[in-house]
């Protein structure tokens, strides 16, 4: 076979699979940027649909004073049922902790750097197993880094105990009702 290519078809040639290489990246970067939008516009339609369902609705609610990301802090400061009523279909998740565990302070440094991806309606109580001991009897919490959904009367919805970084919480919390 003779291949007889001249410079100017190879320079042709080349710069054609140069704009198909541009066309090619793109369009997968037009498509992860509206997957996106979408993923976003059904949580948000989701998380409208699921309203119906909860005690309060968006229509009691003041849609414009609406948190934009959820809340980390200290069980003992945090008053379940105001701050649950402010949002519809509040997520209430204690997080027992301690001091001596270090999957625990890395989970909460998580936590604490990437709050603002916490869904709005979802609060995450700290709650340090030493300093209480009762909470931790009460929901039969034998381990740090567990984890127990409430509900606003403090009932127990769900326990588990095997989110030992943001990414997986967050599947977690996807999960929840």
């Amino acid at each position: 076979m003779n291949w007889n290519i001249s410079k100017k078809s190879l320079y042709q040639f080349a710069i054609t699979l140069l704009a198909l290489i541009v066309f090619i990246a793109s369009s997968i970067g037009l498509f992860v940027i509206f997957s996106q939008e979408n993923i976003l516009q059904f949580s948000t339609s989701k998380s409208k649909s699921s309203t119906q369902n909860s005690s309060s609705s968006l229509s009691e609610i003041d849609a414009a004073n609406l948190p934009t990301s959820g809340k980390y802090t200290d069980y003992k400061t945090f008053d379940i049922k105001s701050e649950s009523a402010k949002v519809p279909n509040p997520k209430i998740i204690l997080f027992f902790s301690s001091s001596e565990c270090l999957s625990c302070k890395s989970l909460e440094r998580d936590i604490e750097r990437e709050v603002n991806l916490i869904p709005f309606n979802v609060f995450i109580l700290r709650v340090d197993t030493l300093q209480n001991k009762e909470l931790a009897d009460k929901y039969q919490v034998l381990l740090p880094n567990t984890f127990v959904q409430i509900n606003q009367n403090q009932k127990e919805l769900r326990k588990w105990d095997y989110s030992y970084n943001f990414v997986d919480l967050i599947k977690e919390i996807n999960k929840l009702n």
